[in-house]
C-alpha cells in the first residue's frame, strides 16, 4: 500500500509518477543551466526512470540536490554531483567501465543506457541483489553485477576503459588502476584531511595513472572486505 509520509490518506498512482515526471523535468532543466548536456549522459537521465533504483523514496525527492539514503547504511549520490563525474570520465559508447560501489544500481544504469558495457561490482548482497532487479525490471543490457570487495586486488578480466570509484578512498590502492588501458580514465573521491576531493586518473602511455584535482565532492568514505552479513 502507498501511504504519504505525512499520514494522510495513500497517494493514487497518477499522482506519484506526475510528481517523478516534474521532479526530472526540473532536474534537466538545471543540467541544461550547469552546462552538463554531453548527449549520451543527459540522454541517459532521460531515459532511465531513477525511482525503481529507489522505491522507497518520495518522487520528489528523487532528483533533488542531496544524498538519499540506502539500506546496509549506505547513500546514494545526489544526482548533479553523478552526473557532473559522469560527465568528467567521459563515459560513452562501446566503452567497458568497471565501477566499484554498486550503491542502488542507478549509475551503472545510466553508464548502460549511455552505451557503455558495465561490470559493477557490490560488498553488499542486499543493494547487489536490489539493483539486480531493477536492471531486470527496466530491461537493460550491458550490466554484469557481483558481490565482490572493489578495492582487494582482484581477478575481473580486462581491459577496462573507465573505472567508477563510487565512494571516498584515503588511501588509493594502486592495483585499482590495474586493467585500465592507455588513455584510460578513474574518477572518484579522495579524502584530504578534512575534505573530500573528486579526482581523476588519467593512465599515460607507461601505464601510470596521472591526478588532477576537480574540486570539493560529497562522496560517502568507502569500506574495505565483504560484510559478515546483508
Amino acid at each position: 500500500m502507498l501511504t504519504s509520509r505525512e499520514g494522510g490518506p495513500p497517494a493514487p498512482r497518477a499522482s506519484l509518477g506526475e510528481a517523478s515526471d516534474t521532479a526530472l523535468a526540473r532536474f534537466l532543466l538545471e543540467l541544461r543551466s550547469r552546462g552538463l548536456t554531453e548527449p549520451a549522459i543527459f540522454n541517459a537521465f532521460e531515459r532511465v526512470p531513477r525511482a525503481p533504483f529507489l522505491p522507497k523514496i518520495r518522487p520528489g525527492l528523487l532528483y533533488a540536490p542531496i544524498n538519499l539514503p540506502l539500506p546496509c547504511g549506505e547513500e546514494a549520490e545526489d544526482p548533479f554531483s553523478l552526473a557532473r563525474l559522469l560527465v568528467l570520465a567521459r563515459i560513452g559508447p562501446g566503452q567497458r567501465v568497471l565501477e566499484i560501489g554498486t550503491g542502488s544500481g542507478f549509475s551503472a544504469a545510466l553508464m548502460a543506457a549511455a552505451g557503455a558495457q558495465v561490470v559493477t561490482l557490490e560488498r553488499f548482497a542486499t543493494l547487489g541483489g536490489a539493483a539486480a532487479r531493477a536492471f531486470n525490471l527496466l530491461g537493460l543490457p550491458g550490466i554484469t553485477t557481483l558481490q565482490a570487495d572493489g578495492l582487494a586486488r582482484r581477478a575481473i578480466d580486462g581491459p577496462f576503459d573507465r573505472l567508477i570509484i563510487g565512494g571516498a578512498l584515503g588511501i588509493v590502492p594502486s592495483q585499482l588502476f590495474e586493467g585500465l588501458v592507455p588513455g584510460g580514465i578513474a574518477i572518484g573521491g579522495r579524502v584530504r584531511g578534512e575534505e573530500t576531493r573528486l579526482t581523476l586518473w588519467r593512465i599515460d602511455a607507461q601505464g601510470f595513472p596521472v591526478e588532477s584535482d576537480l574540486g570539493p565532492a560529497r562522496m560517502t568514505r568507502m569500506r574495505a572486505k565483504l560484510p559478515l552479513a546483508l
